[in-house]
């Protein structure tokens, strides 16, 4: 890098071009498994007493990063057992792809989330949209960016008062965004928002909001703390 410009050499070949149309650095050659990175974060409580329960909360991710694109997949799962008895058992999958049009402007093409909680009277729940995007920061220590875009929602629930339909299906508006900073060496934050807005018979508007504090213990064993 010079001045405003980019100058490629490989292969014996000298390629040229201004410096605000590079949008990120990548080594080549890379094989597949060296673009994703993950982790996974399992909690459980047991009580047992006059009141028996176990409960289990399991959140995993799954990230793959190229020069041009991204993939992200998130799942959140709850299950409490009280005396044997459920009384929750949730289940949320959701995934977008971005492909980057600029170094800070991408284009959303897909984001879709599965979810099902029966004792919100959830059977199914599937919403799917496409979107614009656009990061504010954008730094080693700090990523932030917000997206917003249309699609549909299809629900589907459990049970439903005579001559109502078991499910529905419509328009959403959708709207997220997400914070990644780097508090210390050892300490990150990260902030997770999404929000719908649907129709009255829909529900009206959703919202999911997930923050978690990440310490590192070892190379591969982060502490985590994440409020849901």
């Amino acid at each position: 890098m010079t001045g405003n410009k980019v100058i490629i050499i490989s292969n014996g070949e000298t390629r040229q071009f201004p410096r605000n149309q590079l949008v990120s650095i990548a080594q080549s050659g890379q094989k597949e498994i060296d673009l994703w990175s993950g982790d996974v974060t399992l909690g459980t409580n047991i009580r047992k007493g006059n009141t028996e329960s176990v409960d289990i909360s399991l959140l995993a991710t799954a990230n793959r990063r190229t020069a041009s694109s991204r993939i992200v997949l998130d799942y959140v799962g709850n299950h409490i057992e009280a005396n044997n008895p459920e009384t929750a058992n949730s289940h949320r999958l959701s995934g977008f792809r971005d492909s980057f049009i600029s170094k800070k402007l991408f284009w959303r093409q897909l984001f879709a989330e599965y979810y099902r909680d029966p004792f919100k009277n959830i059977e199914t729940q599937v919403s799917a949209y496409i979107s614009l995007g656009y990061h504010l920061v954008y730094t080693p220590e700090t990523e932030w960016d917000i997206s917003a875009g249309l699609g549909l929602r299809e629900t589907r629930y459990t049970s439903v008062e005579p001559g109502d339909d078991i499910s529905s299906t419509s328009p959403v508006f959708g709207a997220s965004t997400m914070y990644d900073t780097e508090l210390t060496k050892a300490v990150d934050l990260l902030v997770d928002y999404n929000f719908q807005v649907v129709n009255e018979k829909a529900g009206t508007y959703t919202h999911h909001f997930i923050t978690t504090l990440e310490t590192d213990l070892t190379g591969d064993i982060d502490l985590d703390i994440s409020f849901i």
